[in-house]
């Protein structure tokens, strides 16, 4: 397997968390930049990150079924100087609560403009057997740099981007 494949797989998996975060109604994140990857450029002050961390095929036997499971973060990052440590927790309590619902895979599906990208997971009646294709993990407060504080929401999404030669 080749390392573009995994890096097409996860820039798939941030674009269709990205499409979600822009579909979704908010009060107190609207406005705030999302940023999409590992980045080195001069990052905005205040920004919400995806970054998925690491892509893994399901393989049985020598055959890649197509079903990948990815580790991502979601992050909201602000300048301690520019904002509250209060209003930053509401406003990554708002980021996180988009991906806490209990319709998360429809609404990812739903939102995502990423072609040949699919969540799956679910109930055993919409056909899948396995429970939800976004499975958060834990949140924390994070020391970036001097200046940079960040609230982090680890997660694994269970996804389908299809559309890449196996």
């Amino acid at each position: 397997m080749s390392q573009k494949r995994y890096g097409e797989i996860m820039r798939k998996v941030e674009d269709a968390l990205a499409d979600h975060i822009a579909a979704c109604p908010t009060e107190l994140i609207t406005g705030v930049p999302v940023v999409k990857g590992f980045q080195l450029d001069d990052l905005p002050s205040e920004r919400i990150e995806i970054e998925a961390t690491e892509a893994v095929p399901e393989i049985v036997g020598s055959t890649v079924l197509g079903n990948w499971t990815v580790s991502l973060m979601i992050k909201y990052a602000y300048n301690y100087k520019d904002v509250t440590r209060s209003a930053a927790q509401a406003k990554a309590s708002e980021l996180f609560d988009l991906f806490l619902v209990p319709d998360i895979n429809n609404q990812l599906n739903k939102h995502s403009k990423v072609p040949d990208f699919a969540v799956y997971g679910g109930s055993p009646n919409e056909g899948e057997s396995m429970g939800t294709g976004f499975e958060p993990g834990a949140v924390k407060s994070i020391v970036e740099d001097a200046h940079t504080f960040s609230v982090t929401m680890s997660a694994t999404i269970y996804c389908r981007p299809s559309g890449l030669e196996v």
